[in-house]
């Protein structure tokens, strides 16, 4: 079974780069650290990885890494 959770994680990472804050975790706000088309660059890596497939209207009420993390839960 696909760890959902080290899915996003290793996404925000190869997307992110050097740029990910040093204790990546579920609290971390994803605005804060990445602006919005990094953002649909690592959901878009999600789906793939998942083979999921969210909504756009889901997005909008993404705050931080663990919204991303439930809404791929909910998506499998």
């Amino acid at each position: 079974m696909i760890n959902i959770e080290e899915t996003v994680f290793t996404a925000i990472r190869e997307i992110r780069g050097t740029h990910v804050p040093e204790k990546l975790t579920r609290e971390t706000n994803l605005k804060e650290m990445a602006d919005s088309l990094d953002i649909i660059e690592i959901i878009m890596e999600v789906e793939e990885k998942l083979d999921a497939d969210v909504s756009d209207a889901d997005l909008e009420d993404l705050k931080t890494v663990g919204d991303l993390v439930t809404l791929f839960e909910g998506a499998k």
